[in-house]
């Protein structure tokens, strides 16, 4: 493969872990903050209360928003807190629903789409 097919490829990858990982991000943060909000009563009060909830999701948010800069960095992040998710929410109790692990399973699936687009740009950089 030549230079300029490899850099289309690991742009590629970039950007299929980006679509990945932003919007399953955004819903986890949003699902946080609006599910735990009706123990607070109703109105904008009930999700300020509430938004210590959507902390842990957070922290996950956060490689995906280095990832696109720093792809190692942030792709290593996003594969072992997702990895984490993974056997938190469907491994470490009684229950396991097929839905949330496909979920969850996308994190570290991005984490490692953005370790694949920097290896690609590595393998080919200039020594």
């Amino acid at each position: 493969m030549n230079e300029n097919a490899s850099s289309v490829s690991a742009l590629w990858l970039k950007r299929i872990a980006q679509f990945i990982s932003l919007p399953i991000g955004l819903f986890a943060i949003g699902f946080a903050i609006v599910m735990g909000a009706s123990e607070y009563g109703n109105g904008l009060q009930a999700y300020i209360k509430n938004l210590p909830n959507a902390l842990p999701w957070l922290i996950v948010f956060i490689p995906i928003l280095i990832a696109p800069k720093r792809r190692f960095l942030g792709g290593l992040m996003l594969f072992i807190l997702g990895a984490a998710l993974v056997y938190y929410f469907n491994f470490s109790g009684p229950n396991f629903w097929l839905f949330t692990f496909f979920l969850t399973a996308l994190f570290p699936l991005s984490g490692l789409l953005f370790l694949g687009s920097w290896y690609i740009d590595q393998r080919n950089a200039p020594s």
